[in-house]
């Protein structure tokens, strides 16, 4: 049994107390139609007490055998309506018994298990939960269940607007998907949810459904857990990170090591102090907590000899004599390339131009997972262009263009990085293999 459900069985025994404190009125008043009434509910209470424990826990509970004393004791209170009825004996009959049914719940039934939810929202950042995910579901304690949630691409004028959805089908078959509508969060009240989305309606690109807002899972569970969907190459987050709404109402976040949960702490502490909160967000000591990220576990796990390649990719790597090709992992971040705007598209044709003629490396192009949607949403502007780059890249065939959620893959098969900084950068030195970070105002080779 879970601990929320035992919760849930006191609260009812707690109604049949209130109860007995108006039944012993009422058989004062001697208003005995209200009195059968009240006991009636009461045995229907007790009853559903019962038929809930040997759904749980199965048959023969000890707490069940008191639950069925209880129903007689209410009987013979009915009963005793007929003569002259002790209100006060009755009321210390049902007191008492209730009392035994309460320990009973306490110390005879086990509240040992544990509902955990995970909530990704893009299977390319499954990666920064997959690991406690895998951990959890070999933990006979817990009841794991992985709910991939929608998410929104935003208008101009801020509203919802196209919906995706990326769930069973993007995901490694180890993983067990529950589709989101199928899963009632409210109704189960979870004891942990684990999310890596932050920002609910604070940006102007995308949401998650509105439903799953940091502030809205807070009440429908016992701990709210967030852990950051990215990591950093250094030892210090964006001041902003630290007071992002999943953040905020989070009972704990996640982060991937000691330094950089001081840096969470300090900006946490002025954000607290600046708005006058005296830390009704919770104390930063107890919030953050250094773990480390599942996204570096799942690096050091990954290898190449995991992947089986697609044959035009294979084709590409090999040379003719059999050998292979170094491999360049090229990764261009969303903002990097918003930001460079036409700049930024000279440096993209200046890195082909360099590398569509080398017989002996090959480049693994990794666009960031949501380039497209910002340009969409961001900068429309520009977003033919960026088509037009990626459709020009592709049929000319020359290298691997990658737009798959396993950006894993690309890190363990590949011999190097170039692009831009980003998380991805953090999690490559965990390799060992050399990084080399572009320079945008470099066009020539």
């Amino acid at each position: 049994m879970r601990k929320h459900q035992q919760k849930q069985l006191l609260d009812l025994t707690k109604t049949i107390h209130e109860a007995n404190n108006i039944i012993k009125k009422y058989i004062d008043a001697k208003n005995y139609e209200a009195v059968l009434k009240l006991l009636i509910d009461c045995q229907q209470a007790a009853v559903s007490i019962g038929n809930t424990i040997e759904k749980l826990e199965g048959e023969g509970a000890a707490t069940v055998t008191h639950l069925e004393k209880l129903c007689d004791i209410l009987y013979q209170v009915g009963l005793s309506l007929e003569d002259n009825p002790d209100s006060l004996r009755a009321f210390k009959q049902i007191m008492n018994q209730v009392k035994v049914i309460e320990d009973s719940i306490l110390n005879d039934i086990k509240a040992n298990q544990l509902e955990v939810v995970f909530l990704p929202y893009k299977a390319s950042m499954w990666d920064s939960l997959e690991s406690i995910y895998l951990a959890a579901k070999d933990d006979p304690q817990c009841s794991v269940y992985c709910v991939p949630i929608p998410y929104y691409e935003l208008r101009q004028d801020g509203k919802l607007g196209q919906m995706h959805y990326e769930g069973a089908d993007c995901y490694d078959n180890n993983i067990e998907i529950t589709n989101w509508q199928e899963y009632d969060i409210k109704g189960r009240h979870p004891d942990l949810i684990f999310t890596h989305y932050a920002y609910d309606d604070m940006v102007r690109n995308a949401t998650i459904h509105p439903a799953y807002y940091s502030k809205i899972l807070r009440e429908h569970c016992e701990l709210l857990v967030h852990v950051p969907y990215f990591v950093v190459p250094g030892n210090s987050v964006e001041e902003y990170n630290a007071y992002l709404p999943g953040v905020l109402y989070a009972d704990y976040v996640i982060v991937q090591s000691e330094e950089v949960r001081q840096s969470y702490i300090q900006h946490y502490k002025r954000f607290n102090e600046k708005h006058n909160l005296n830390f009704f967000f919770g104390k930063a000591e107890n919030k953050f907590i250094a773990l480390g990220s599942p996204k570096y576990d799942k690096v050091i796990s990954s290898k190449d000899v995991d992947y089986k390649l697609p044959a035009s990719w294979q084709q590409l790597i090999n040379k003719e004599n059999g050998e292979k090709k170094k491999i360049i992992l090229f990764n261009t971040h969303m903002f990097t390339w918003l930001n460079g705007e036409e700049k930024y598209f000279k440096k993209i044709r200046s890195v082909f131009e360099t590398f569509k003629n080398r017989n002996d490396v090959v480049l693994w192009w990794r666009p960031h997972p949501n380039t497209e949607l910002n340009f969409r949403t961001l900068r429309p502007d520009l977003l033919n262009e960026y088509q037009k780059t990626v459709e020009s890249y592709r049929n000319e065939g020359w290298g691997i263009y990658d737009d798959t959620p396993d950006m894993n893959r690309a890190i363990a098969i590949s011999d190097a990085y170039y692009g831009d900084w980003s998380s991805l950068v953090a999690l490559y030195k965990c390799t060992g293999k050399p990084i080399m970070i572009q320079n945008v105002e470099v066009l020539s080779e």
